[in-house]
C-alpha cells in the first residue's frame, strides 16, 4: 500500500516554504539552505526525481529496505543541495510506519565523515533530539507530544524563547529519557564499527524509519581515519537490522566512489543525474520569487532574467539575488517591492554577470590547480563540443586528447576529463557522450566576456 502519491506535478503555487523574509532569502545568496533541513524557497521542477523519491518511499513503507539507495549526481550549481532539501521536505509529510508505527527521520551529513561509525551514531541521535525539541515547541493533543512536551519542559527549563536547535542542544547535554530511551548526557563507548552502533543504539532507534542524507558523497572514502569499511554497504543491502536508508547527493562519479564502498547494487530507477531546469520550470522559479515579494508589472525584468540564466540553477539565484537587490534599493522598502524602475535593469544584470563570473572563476582555478594545463585542454576540447549537437563520444575525445598537437598519454587525458566533470565543465550522458555542462562556464574558460547588456526596453536578451 501506497503512503505517498508517487505521481508530483509542479503548478507553480506558492508554498509554505517560499514564506521568508526578502532580506533573509537574499542572505541566502544562490545556495538552499541545508542548515535549516527545509524545502528551499522557489524550488521547481524536478518531478522526474521527486516521483523516484516517492516510489523509493512507497518501496521501504512496504519493507523493502535492500536496495533503497537513492544517488543524485550533477555538477556544480545543477541545484543538488535544493532537491536534498526538498527531499527532506517530503520526508515531513509522510505518516508513520509499520505495525509498531516508526516516523521518519531525516538526517543530514556529510559525506566526508559517513563512514565513520561514532559520527553516524551522533548525527541520528541529534536528529533525533532536534525532532522532539520541535514537538515541545509545537505539542498539539492530537500529535500525541502533550506528555513528552510536559517531560521535556522540565528539563530544559521554560524553552519558549530559545529556538528548536537550542532546545536540542540542551537536551544532549543534559540528557533526557523519551519514548521509552536516553538522549544525551550519557557515556558510550566510542563505536568501531557499524555492528556495534547497532548493539548501542538498536531499541533507541527502533521508533524511527531514518534516512540518511549524504551531502558531497563523492568524498565517501574508507581511507578516512576511524572508519568502518562496511558501514555503508550493511546499511544498504539490510545486512545490519536497523530502520535505515540513505541518499547520496554528490558531484559526476559519486556512484564510483558508493562502489568503491561496497555500495554498487544501485538500480536505474533509483538514481539521478541533475542538469539544467526545463524552460517552464525556470519561468515558474522567477514568477514565484517575484509573486512573493510583491514585484509588480515586471516586463522585461523576467524576460531578462530568464534569458540570461539559461535555465541553470545557479544561474537563476545568482541573477534573482541582484535583481531582487537592485529593486529593494531603488525602491527604499524591505518588502512588496512594487513594480521596478527598467532603468535599473541593467544594474541588476551587470551585478549578476559579476557575481557569475566571481563563481566560475572560482572553478576555473579548481580546474587548473589540478594541473596548470587543464584549462588549455579544455580550450582545445570545448570547440569541438559546441560544433556537435548532443555532444560527442568519449573515445571520440579521448582521441583528440592524446593525438597531435596535444599528444597526452592515456593516463593523463583520463585524468584531465575526470577533473573537468567535477568542476561542472564538463558532463557524461547516459549515453556515454561527452557535453557542456554549463555553455557559459565554457565561455568564462575561453576568455570570453558576456554579451552587451541591451537597453531596458528589449524583451530578451542574448546568452
Amino acid at each position: 500500500m501506497s503512503i505517498v502519491d508517487p505521481n508530483y506535478v509542479d503548478m507553480g503555487d506558492l508554498r509554505k516554504q517560499d514564506n521568508v523574509p526578502l532580506a533573509s532569502f537574499l542572505d541566502n545568496a544562490d545556495r538552499a539552505d541545508t542548515s535549516t533541513l527545509g524545502g528551499q524557497p522557489f524550488f521547481s521542477g524536478r518531478e522526474a526525481e521527486i516521483k523516484m523519491f516517492r516510489t523509493t518511499v512507497n518501496a521501504i513503507a512496504r519493507g523493502k529496505m535492500a536496495n533503497a539507495t537513492i544517488v543524485v549526481e550533477g555538477p556544480p550549481g545543477a541545484g543538488k543541495s535544493a532537491l536534498l532539501c526538498q527531499f527532506i521536505e517530503e520526508l515531513r509529510s509522510l505518516p508513520a510506519i509499520g505495525t509498531q508505527p516508526r516516523a521518519w527521520l531525516p538526517v543530514f551529513m556529510n559525506a566526508g565523515s559517513a563512514m565513520q561509525p561514532k559520527s553516524l551514531m551522533s548525527a541520528v541521535d541529534e536528529a533525533i533530539a532536534l525532532h522532539l525539541s520541535k514537538a515541545l515547541i509545537h505539542a498539539k493533543d492530537d500529535e500525541g507530544y502533550s506528555a513528552l512536551a510536559q517531560r521535556l519542559k522540565a528539563i530544559v527549563k521554560s524553552p519558549e524563547p530559545e529556538s528548536a536547535r537550542d532546545i536540542a542542544r540542551t537536551i544532549l547535554d543534559r540528557g533526557v529519557s523519551a519514548f521509552g530511551f536516553h538522549i544525551g548526557a550519557k557515556s558510550d563507548p566510542n563505536p568501531a564499527s557499524l555492528i556495534e552502533v547497532a548493539a548501542l543504539r538498536q531499541s533507541q532507534w527502533s521508533d524511527w524509519q531514518i534516512v540518511l542524507m549524504l551531502d558531497e558523497a563523492q568524498h565517501i572514502s574508507s581511507a578516512t581515519p576511524n572508519t568502518d569499511p562496511h558501514l555503508l554497504s550493511s546499511l544498504h543491502l539490510g545486512a545490519v537490522n536497523l530502520p535505515m536508508t540513505f541518499c547520496a547527493f554528490g558531484l559526476p562519479g559519486t556512484s564510483n566512489a558508493l562502489a568503491n564502498v561496497g555500495v554498487s547494487r544501485t538500480s536505474f530507477n533509483h538514481s539521478a543525474r541533475l542538469s539544467s531546469l526545463d524552460p517552464t520550470s525556470s519561468e515558474m522559479v522567477v514568477d514565484r520569487c517575484f509573486t512573493r515579494y510583491g514585484v509588480e508589472d515586471t516586463g522585461c525584468w523576467k524576460s531578462a532574467i530568464l534569458e540570461r540564466s539559461a535555465n541553470w540553477p545557479q544561474h537563476l539565484a545568482c541573477y534573482l539575488n541582484s535583481a531582487l537587490t537592485t529593486i529593494r534599493q531603488h525602491a527604499g522598502v524591505a518588502d512588496d517591492l512594487g513594480a521596478p524602475d527598467d532603468d535599473c535593469l541593467s544594474i541588476a544584470i551587470r551585478q549578476g554577470d559579476a557575481q557569475r563570473k566571481a563563481y566560475y572563476g572560482q572553478r576555473i582555478k579548481g580546474l587548473s590547480a589540478s594541473n596548470f594545463n587543464y584549462r588549455s585542454y579544455a580550450k582545445h576540447i570545448i570547440p569541438m563540443l559546441r560544433n556537435a549537437e548532443g555532444g560527442l563520444p568519449l573515445q571520440d575525445i579521448g582521441d583528440a586528447l592524446t593525438s597531435p598537437p596535444l599528444s597526452l598519454p592515456a593516463s593523463h587525458a583520463t585524468d584531465f576529463l575526470n577533473a573537468a566533470q567535477r568542476s561542472g565543465l564538463f558532463v557524461e550522458s547516459d549515453d556515454g557522450h561527452l557535453q557542456l555542462a554549463i555553455p557559459t562556464f565554457a565561455g568564462y574558460v575561453m576568455g570570453e566576456e558576456p554579451p552587451p547588456i541591451p537597453e531596458p526596453s528589449a524583451q530578451s536578451l542574448d546568452i
